[in-house]
Order: structure tokens, then C-alpha cells, then sequence
């Protein structure tokens, strides 16, 4: 019995975990750049909250409906963009919303399995703002 009250069956918890691979669970810091809501809109800083070679779940300022896309901003030995699917978005608190999607593509490279790429090039972010003096830096 859960502490709910409700007992869910194995059945019926595999319903409900719709994941169809195992998440890694990390807390970093990263930027978002939502395409659906103004052609103005900047990377805004957000957090990292799991990731798997399809998908992500991130933390940030903005609501996002399912299907709208973003670019998470990558840096690695270059500048990377990656493209991102929406696929739900819940509120987090009065000021953040955990949004989970699924990966689309790497914007103008295209590595043989670019999914598996990004999800291990994720893993290795640091923890940390990596502070980088110069317009290289900028969101």
C-alpha cells in the first residue's frame, strides 16, 4: 500500500510509468530558448532535472504547451543547439514549470546516433555556472 492509500497493481503502474527508457537523475544548470511564444525570446536560464538518450526534463520560467519545441544551448568543445519536443508541462512552483520532451535533432550537425551524443554529453555538464569572461559567454 502506498502512503496515498491507493495500491496500483504491477500492471497498472506499468500504465503509468509511460517512460520507455531509464532517466538520469542531475541537477544543472542550463538555458532554454522556447520557440512558441515571442519571435523577442532570449535563452533563459533554467535547471537540468533528468535526462535519457530521448528525452529531458528541465525546470523553467516559462509555460510550454505539448508540441512546442526549444533549443537547449550546449557547450562542449563548441557551441552546440539542440532541438527538443514538449510533451507535457507542469506547474513547479509559483515561478517554474517542469517541463519533459522528447529530443528532435541537433540544429546543423548530424553525428550518426546524435540522440546517444547529446544524452552522454549532458551527463558530463558540470554542476556549475562555468564563468567565461567575453561576448562568447553571452545567453
Amino acid at each position: 500500500m502506498r502512503q496515498s492509500g491507493v495500491h496500483l497493481e504491477g500492471e497498472a503502474v506499468g500504465r503509468l510509468q509511460r517512460r520507455r527508457e531509464l532517466r538520469v537523475t542531475c541537477v544543472k544548470p542550463i538555458y532554454v530558448r522556447p520557440f512558441a511564444q515571442s519571435i523577442d525570446e532570449k535563452f533563459l536560464f533554467s535547471r537540468l532535472l533528468d535526462c535519457s538518450p530521448h528525452g529531458v526534463c528541465v525546470l523553467a520560467p516559462t509555460r510550454m504547451q505539448p508540441r512546442d519545441q526549444f533549443l537547449l544551448k550546449l557547450r562542449f568543445e563548441r557551441l552546440m543547439l539542440v532541438l527538443y519536443t514538449v510533451r507535457n508541462c507542469t506547474e513547479a512552483d509559483y515561478v517554474n514549470f517542469r517541463i519533459g520532451a522528447e529530443f528532435t535533432e541537433i540544429v546543423g550537425v548530424s553525428p550518426l546516433n546524435a540522440a546517444q551524443v547529446v544524452f552522454e554529453s549532458l551527463q558530463e555538464m558540470p554542476d556549475r555556472i562555468i564563468r567565461r569572461t567575453g561576448i562568447q559567454n553571452a545567453p
